[in-house]
C-alpha cells in the first residue's frame, strides 16, 4: 500500500511504455524493473531509496496486466517456447517456412565450458561446436517468431 500511495499520479505512459513494447519479445520481470526504474529516475518523482521497490511493484503490475489483456497471444508464445524446447531435445534446429515462402532455421546452441587446471594456472575452454547441446531459451523462440511475423507483415504491406 505504501508503494501504491507513493506512485499515485506518477505513473505516466512514458514510465511503462518501454516495458509494454518489449513484452512481446519476452522481457523478464528483472528487465521490466530496470526499464521502469530508469524512467522513474529520469522523472525524479520517486525518492532514490524507494526507486527499486517502486519499480518492481510497477513491473509486476504491468506484466500481470499485459498477461491478462493478451492471454491468447501469451498462450501462443508459450506454445512456441514448448515446441522449441521439444524440438531442441531432438538435436535438430527449429525450421519453418514463413507465409512468403522464406525458410527460417533457428539453432539453439549451449556451449559447454570446460575448466582446465594446470600447476601454473587455470583457464576455460569452449567445447567444439560438434559437442554442444541444442537448447532453446524461451525469449529467443518468442523473439524469433515475433521477428519473423513482423518481417512478413512488413513485406506484405510493401507489396500492397
Amino acid at each position: 500500500r505504501e508503494l501504491a500511495r507513493l506512485l499515485v499520479g506518477k505513473v505516466t505512459r512514458k514510465v511503462v511504455k518501454q516495458t509494454v513494447m518489449t513484452s512481446v519479445y519476452g522481457v523478464t520481470l528483472i528487465g521490466a524493473r530496470k526499464q521502469i526504474a530508469s524512467r522513474l529516475k529520469e522523472a525524479g518523482s520517486v525518492p532514490e531509496k524507494m526507486l527499486n521497490p517502486a519499480a518492481l511493484y510497477l513491473a509486476r503490475l504491468t506484466l500481470a496486466s499485459l498477461a491478462g489483456m493478451f492471454r491468447g497471444a501469451n498462450n501462443i508464445m508459450a506454445w512456441f517456447a514448448d515446441v522449441a524446447e521439444v524440438t531442441a531435445k531432438t538435436g535438430v534446429p527449429m525450421e519453418w517456412v514463413t507465409p512468403l515462402g522464406l525458410p527460417v532455421v533457428q539453432p539453439y546452441m549451449k556451449k559447454s565450458m570446460n575448466e582446465v587446471r594446470t600447476v601454473l594456472q587455470s583457464f576455460v575452454v569452449d567445447a567444439p561446436a560438434g559437442h554442444s547441446r541444442l537448447l532453446p531459451r524461451s525469449s529467443e523462440s518468442k523473439s524469433g517468431g515475433v521477428g519473423a511475423r513482423d518481417g512478413v507483415e512488413g513485406v506484405v504491406s510493401i507489396r500492397k
